[in-house]
């Protein structure tokens, strides 16, 4: 039903958004939050923040519109914070606005959900608490049942979801026997191959059942629903297709892996380059690729200093399975426990750098921490070198060790210790700033308030080392995305645990392709090439 609808669907959505009215705003926004009497079992309100008005438009910069109040909510389950934003705004058309804004940045991670007088935003590590949660909100009906971050199959990410506009629902009537009451849509992406969940929530469980068999007769597949939703899942693999169903269902999910074959084209060890320029030369180099010429370019790159050398993390990790080529070959290697440093004698430059072209080919396994278990413990010599502040990673400093001091003292377990820290690092910032890709330093981000995934990473980093528990930072590629930089943090009985703090995650999915590391923050490399990455 929906493989022929859906852009069709798409289509008249963006129509209908064009002449909506704007409607009266009747809730407040104490109305809109969650009432203390309707949590879930098990959890406490340890206390609610209500922005002050003439903060507000920041929120209005953030969402692209204006809202009309914002308070934050902070709960606890079993040792567990979890945070409830909402964000109140005018109308419909408002509502899907920033809605899509906070989809955006976060929706891979936490839950976001539609209401009828606000959006909300769910963090939590644990899935089954953003689901609870979801529950004691004033959300759409339709919104607790669709898959939020964490159960989203490893690898996947969500391209787009929408709400059917009211005014398509009656023609669905002849397919499914019933007119839905609400229609939700989430499109993932997996490569470059589709699924997509449609939801569909009818009158009755009767009624559900109706149009479950109508789909499964048009699909030839076997009937599904939950209570009074129906759903269909489409896509061209039969095993995308068992992974979304058994999610939804609460099922055993199997695990997945990637292979990837990424060609690159790296500058050998550019020394002393600053974040911001890396990431202005990155940019040029896609404009360069574009047809664009590259003599401002070559005369930037021509000006750097290069080593005949280029370092990178060695991938000893259990999710992880990596095999290099490059173009030259290098000349010698010289590895340790957790870095290689390949010597080249370059052939050829590309813009006026010295260059190799890399070859990777990966194997990469989502991980959890509940996952991984190991009996390795760190030397003491690098214990102390990696909780050991930096330049770039300031754990020293009275504005970090204020904000750690007291998560440290309530955690002695590492990995709850861990999960704390990366609740603050959320508290503190949210993702957006001026620019993609800045790196401002963990003090002036924890000032600012934002940041990108380098920064992220910076304080994340810091806040470890600031809690007693070693940390090192991670550059490569988020298939499917951009290049980016997240972390690992060590904590004993289970080894070095990979750790996305720009999007709130213990553990990675198989997207991640690793490349560079460091223990002291510099990162001396550049990307002269947009990867080209094909999956097996």
């Amino acid at each position: 039903m929906f493989t022929t609808m859906t852009k069709a669907i798409l289509f008249a959505s963006i129509l209908a958004s064009v002449v909506l009215v704007r409607e009266a705003s009747s809730g407040t926004l104490r109305d809109a939050m969650v009432a203390a009497d309707k949590l879930p079992d098990g959890f406490t309100l340890d206390r609610e923040v209500i922005v002050a008005e003439q903060n507000l438009r920041g929120f209005t910069a953030l969402l692209g519109v204006s809202v009309r109040g914002v308070a934050n909510q902070y709960l606890t389950k079993s040792e567990e914070s979890v945070r409830v934003n909402t964000i109140l705004l005018h109308d419909k058309n408002d509502r899907e606005t920033a809605f899509r804004a906070l989809l955006s940045k976060v929706g891979a991670v936490n839950a976001v959900l539609r209401g009828e007088e606000a959006v909300y935003e769910i963090i939590a590590q644990s899935v089954a608490h953003k689901k609870q949660i979801a529950t004691a909100i004033p959300t759409l009906y339709l919104e607790r049942f669709k898959l939020v971050g964490g159960e989203f199959p490893e690898g996947f990410s969500l391209a787009n979801e929408m709400l059917v506009p009211e005014n398509q629902l009656a023609g669905m009537n002849r397919a499914l026997g019933a007119t839905p009451r609400s229609v939700l849509n989430q499109i993932f992406q997996k490569g470059n191959l589709p699924a997509q969940l449609n939801l569909i929530e009818l009158e009755t469980e009767a009624a559900a059942e109706r149009a479950a068999v109508a789909l499964g007769r048009m699909h030839s597949l076997e009937p599904t629903r939950v209570g009074k939703v129906a759903f269909e899942i489409i896509s061209s693999r039969a095993e995308y297709r068992a992974l979304l169903r058994a999610i939804v269902l609460c099922e055993q999910i199997p695990a997945l892996k990637t292979t990837y074959n990424m060609r690159v084209t790296l500058a050998l060890g550019p020394r002393d380059i600053r974040a911001e320029t890396i990431t202005e030369i990155f940019q040029r180099v896609l404009e360069v690729q574009g047809g664009d010429q590259p003599d401002e370019l070559t005369r930037t790159l021509s000006a750097l200093r290069y080593s005949n050398s280029l370092k990178l993390w060695n991938s000893r990790r259990q999710y992880l399975r990596r095999e290099m080529n490059f173009e030259p070959a290098a000349r010698n290697i010289e590895n340790s426990d957790e870095y290689m440093v390949l010597n080249f004698d370059p052939t050829f430059e590309l813009f006026g750098a010295p260059a190799v072209r890399a070859s990777v080919k990966a194997q990469v396994t989502s991980v959890r921490p509940e996952d991984l278990e190991s009996a390795d413990e760190l030397p003491d010599e690098k214990r102390l070198a990696l909780t050991r502040a930096t330049s770039f990673f300031p754990a020293d400093a009275d504005a970090v060790k204020s904000l750690v001091a007291p998560i440290a003292a309530a955690n002695a377990d590492e990995l709850a210790r861990l999960g704390a820290l990366l609740d603050l690092v959320r508290q503190k910032v949210a993702y957006g700033g001026n620019n993609r890709g800045s790196r401002n330093g963990c003090l002036e981000t924890l000032r600012d308030g934002t940041g990108h995934c380098w920064d992220f990473s910076d304080v994340c980093v810091t806040f470890a080392r600031a809690a007693g528990l070693p940390a090192r930072q991670l550059a490569g590629w988020l298939y499917g995305s951009s290049g980016h930089v997240w972390c690992e943090v060590f904590i004993r009985g289970r080894g070095w645990i990979p750790v996305d703090a720009t999007l709130g995650r213990l553990g990675v999915d198989e997207r991640y392709i690793p490349l560079f590391g460091t223990d002291d923050g510099r990162l001396e490399f550049l990307w002269l090439s947009k990867p080209e990455i094909t999956t097996e």
